[in-house]
Order: structure tokens, then sequence, then C-alpha cells
């Protein structure tokens, strides 16, 4: 029962995390193209167009964040509960990065090219799964099911102790 509670924990961190990626994206997309969103992906004003240096250096941070605490996690854990954890993360911000896809691929079937970016949270959905640092941040947390779960411990040999060679 434990090893589920962790790896739902793990699920919501997974979403979390690219749906965060999706909302600090919105705001790469309007900084770059000069215009302030708000938290509903309105336009709510116009600036000069520049490098959106705050919110990419926020997916960076969040990214190594996420990635740091998945792996201390994991390697604190029992390898059971870490497997829970990075398994749970991996699943659910994989199901948001397939979510993305559906919604840009209804949006582009039509034959016309929409432009602009979807409204609330389901815009966040679309962004944060469509954003290389999320499919990163789960191909390096799968890759962290090779890490040992907890540091192996080293023997060191008794001085004075014959070793016998067979």
């Amino acid at each position: 029962m434990k090893n589920i509670a962790i790896g739902a924990a793990g699920a919501v961190i997974g979403a979390l995390y690219a749906v965060i990626i999706g909302l600090l994206s919105v705001q790469v997309i309007g900084l770059q193209a000069g215009a302030v969103f708000d938290l509903s992906n309105t336009v709510v004003g116009i600036t000069e167009p520049q490098v959106p240096i705050w919110p990419l250096l926020a997916i960076v941070v969040l990214s190594a964040l996420v990635i740091v605490g998945l792996v201390v996690l994991h390697r604190a854990a029992s390898r059971t509960a870490g497997v829970a954890l990075i398994a749970g993360f991996a699943l659910a911000a994989a199901v948001v990065v397939v979510w993305a896809f559906i919604l840009a691929a209804g949006r582009d079937s039509g034959g016309e090219q929409t432009v602009g970016v979807l409204g609330g949270w389901v815009g966040w959905v679309e962004k944060g799964g469509l954003n290389s640092a999320t499919h990163l941040v789960i191909v390096l947390a799968v890759a962290s099911f090779w890490l040992p779960s907890r540091p192996q411990k080293q023997r060191t040999p008794e001085v004075g102790v014959p070793r016998t060679v067979v």
C-alpha cells in the first residue's frame, strides 16, 4: 500500500511538472512575440519582443530540481518504492505528452493552421507536453531505473588476514 502511495505521489509530481513547464512555455512564447499573457493565456498587454530569460531560467531550474529530487528519493528509498516513484512520474508526464500531441493534431487536422495558445490549463498541457524539456526529464527519470537504489557499502579488507587462493 505504501508503494502505491509513493507511485501516486510520483504521478502527481509528473503531471504538475509538465503543466508548470507548459505555463512557463506560454510565457516564453508571449515574451518572444511581444505579448503579455495572463493565467488564462489571454493577451493582456503588448511589450517590446524580448528574450524571455526568466521563464527559460525557471524551466532549467525546475527541470534540474525535479531530476535531482527524483534521483535522491530513488536512491534513498527501497528498490520497490524507488521504482514506484519513478514509474508514477514517468507515466503521468508521458500521459501529458500524449495528450499534448492529441491536442496539437486536433488543431492542425482542419487543413487550416491555427495560431495562438489554447486558453487556460489546456494550453499549459499542450505547451508543456510539446516542450523538449519535459521529454528529456522523462527520459532521464526512466534512465534512473538503472541507478542503484542505495549506495553499495564497500567492505574494507581486514589487515593481517591471509587470503586463500583457489
